[in-house]
């Protein structure tokens, strides 16, 4: 585990149970400090989930530095590093990225009747998403391709494109709770939910798939369409008004609508 910041408190007892959960400190706008993570750790695959989101007019800078830059220099750093034996073949050879439905998002629509074919959104509504898709089509450009101007050897990649994601630890729980929010706009208004245990496991299996259709690639075994790689997922659980599915967690009525 790679991050800016230790891991929390309620998270402290994962680690400390598995000896091979180890905590590394390391500055994702960095690319030394994602550089020398890499170099040292040379992972068989990296999930990158570290972003910033800020839905602000005038965000943050970091907004960039973090989604876009950061996600460059993951790139640049899992594909500069070989297994020491093969010139040119990555010791990371996949890497498993957490983008966001909301790329995929139409203004005043949502992502309702959108797949993954539609391709991404005319119109960002927010830097947040403008950043997003911009770091999910480096990472897809990056997919078996040496010469894309992000890398200089072959690796693997997927992008998951999770709704909204809620479960223990949710942060928004405790805040719902201690101010309840007035809701704008109409109450039937719906959006993707997916459970944070799902979510995990989704990454999981997408590196399990990668591994299998690599496996069969090297045999020749492998069919027209059948490739995974390079290619964006939306993960969902189901659609939900945000207001009313918080409150039914925390055991209170339907929020106030205007």
């Amino acid at each position: 585990v790679a991050d800016i910041n230790p891991p929390r408190d309620e998270l402290k007892h994962i680690h400390s149970s598995n000896p091979n959960i180890r905590f590394h400190p390391m500055d994702i706008s960095s690319f030394n400090s994602v550089s020398r993570i890499i170099h040292e750790i040379k992972p068989k695959v990296v999930f990158h989930l570290a972003s910033m989101i800020d839905l602000r007019v005038c965000p943050s800078p970091v907004l960039y530095s973090v989604n876009v830059t950061g996600t460059e220099n993951v790139i640049r750093a899992i594909q500069t590093i070989d297994d020491g034996r093969t010139s040119g073949t990555p010791t990371t050879r996949y890497l498993v990225y957490t983008s966001t439905i909301d790329v995929a998002c139409v203004p005043h629509q949502g992502c309702e009747h959108v797949t993954e074919a539609d391709g991404y959104s005319k119109k960002s509504p927010t830097n947040y998403e403008v950043t997003k898709v911009e770091a999910e089509k480096m990472v897809l450009a990056a997919n078996r391709n040496g010469n894309n101007g992000y890398c200089t050897t072959n690796s693997i990649t997927i992008a998951l494109r999770p709704g909204h994601v809620f479960g223990i630890f949710d942060p928004v729980i405790p805040t719902m709770e201690a101010v309840p929010p007035i809701a704008v706009g109409p109450s039937w208004s719906r959006m993707s939910m997916v459970y944070v245990e799902n979510i995990a496991i989704a990454h999981i299996h997408s590196y399990y798939l990668l591994l299998q259709q690599y496996d069969r690639r090297r045999q020749a075994k492998i069919e027209n369409g059948e490739d995974i790689g390079g290619k964006p997922f939306f993960i969902t659980d189901f659609d939900a008004n945000f207001c009313d599915f918080y409150f039914s967690l925390i055991g209170k009525k339907s929020s106030k609508w205007i």
